[in-house]
């Protein structure tokens, strides 16, 4: 068996309320002991070139969970040789200098949630700005590799043209859509 990819999902609890998201936001946090076990059990499957992916609710707020599978997967990485990819999805709004500092030495790729011009009206007001620094800051750390998500609902896709280009126009070429039907 060869796994390629490995999703560590470390909380449902989030800080934003997005009324697209389904998540519970129930305050559950991934062990690091359940951490340790899963890498120990999957690492001797895992190709030459693995990704390991963190979500959750907002991974950020289980940050300590982060650095303790990185962390794990050096040291069993020290026996056997693998190039491991680490990425993470995020709202953004938890991001500073430590945590930019971690993500950019282990050369992640973030995924930030960021709706553009309608983030205001999906989630909370004033997420938008806090994610928009959140992005121009990203850009500071070379060794990140970012990339935007922007999801849009029956309510906000009128200014899915608008948003886009506003979200190209500010330097993100690398971005993913989401459509959701509630």
């Amino acid at each position: 068996m060869q796994i390629k990819s490995l999703s560590f999902i470390l909380t449902e609890d989030c800080n934003f309320n997005c009324t697209y998201c389904r998540q519970k936001k129930e305050k559950i946090y991934l062990s690091n002991d359940t951490i340790t076990r899963a890498v120990d059990f999957f690492f001797p499957y895992l190709t030459e070139r693995p990704f390991i992916f963190f979500y959750g609710g907002e991974p950020l707020l289980a940050f300590d969970r982060i650095q303790h599978t990185v962390h794990r997967f050096q040291q069993v990485s020290r026996k056997q040789d693998k190039n491991i990819l680490f990425s993470l999805s995020t709202n953004g709004a938890l991001l500073d200098q430590p945590k930019l500092e971690f993500f950019d030495r282990h050369r992640f790729d973030v995924l930030i949630s960021y709706d553009g011009l309608v983030q205001d009206d999906s989630r909370k007001a004033g997420t938008s700005d806090r994610t928009h620094r959140a992005i121009d800051e990203v850009k500071n750390y070379p060794g990140i590799t970012m990339s935007i998500n922007s999801v849009y609902s029956p309510d906000t896709v009128s200014r899915l043209c608008e948003s886009i280009k506003y979200i190209v126009e500010s330097g993100q070429t690398r971005v993913r859509l989401g459509l959701c039907m509630d």
